[in-house]
């Protein structure tokens, strides 16, 4: 069954942070990944991106940009359209209406919602963006997505 990875929140904690992470160890650790879009080059991913791989014949997708007035609600259905991804991962708010968009995305492309949030903490967030990148990434495995 396909997958919507959610990871939402409130504003500033660290959602498309969290996404980015998530791909930099994806990419780490399946090397013979395929790049079928980025938005920006590989090597300079930044937080507001969209990137569509390929890893052993799945797609996966994600779609940082979340936030209110971001256009959530056209950027997951095109993605939904031209990519037909096995796992979309993306960020929304923690209620309102991207939290309906994601639930739109999921239900168009019937997919079962896995909602995320990152770990935060004051000090020590890179560290913990990165542990729950490998967390996201180990669940995926143990799902059999990737």
């Amino acid at each position: 069954m396909k997958k919507v990875i959610a990871t939402w929140g409130g504003e500033d904690i660290g959602k498309s942070s969290n996404i980015l992470a998530l791909a930099k160890e994806m990419i780490k650790a399946y090397p013979s990944h395929k790049v079928i879009y980025t938005s920006m080059p590989i090597a300079s991913l930044a937080i507001d991106f969209r990137l569509i791989l390929e890893i052993n014949k799945n797609t996966i997708a994600f779609e940082s940009m979340g936030d209110p007035n971001s256009d959530l609600n056209k950027r997951l259905p095109e993605i939904i359209s031209l990519y037909n991804p096995d796992v979309l991962i993306c960020a929304c708010r923690s209620k309102g209406y991207t939290v309906t968009d994601v639930e739109r995305a999921a239900a168009s492309m019937s997919a079962e919602i896995i909602w995320s949030t990152p770990y935060q903490c004051a000090i020590d967030q890179i560290i913990l963006n990165d542990l729950k990148a490998k967390h996201l990434l180990d669940l995926m495995v143990n799902l059999g997505l990737i």
